[in-house]
């Protein structure tokens, strides 16, 4: 998406993004120390960052729109930042799921399907 959105007209990127990628950085590394460590402690960390993440994506939505509706011909750009979140958004899903597993191996804990996670 960055690379499409190289070739457009220059847009502000919002600051949220950059924290939001910031933010799954931290929650696949943490994840991933989880599993190495096997360390059921770990993954409840990662379950409360990604409702973070989830909600810094959620209000994405309403930014876009916002933006999309000032200036129609700049669109396209705001899709791919809408884009840029929802990708960023899934791999902070990806390492719940890999918390998630831990929190199995750990201690036999099923949160999968639950209505906690």
């Amino acid at each position: 998406m960055v690379e499409r959105l190289k070739n457009h007209p220059k847009i502000q990127i919002p600051n949220r993004v950059y924290s939001m990628s910031s933010s799954v950085q931290k929650i696949l590394k943490t994840s991933l120390d989880a599993l190495v460590k096997k360390d059921a402690n770990l993954t409840r960390t990662v379950l409360a960052m990604d409702d973070n993440i989830d909600a810094i994506h959620n209000r994405m939505f309403n930014f876009v729109e916002e933006q999309s509706k000032r200036d129609q011909e700049m669109m396209g750009q705001w899709f791919y930042v809408l884009s840029i979140s929802r990708y960023l958004e899934r791999v902070a899903d990806y390492a719940t799921n890999i918390s998630e597993d831990v929190m199995y191996m750990a201690g036999g804990e099923i949160t999968r399907h639950s209505s906690t996670s």
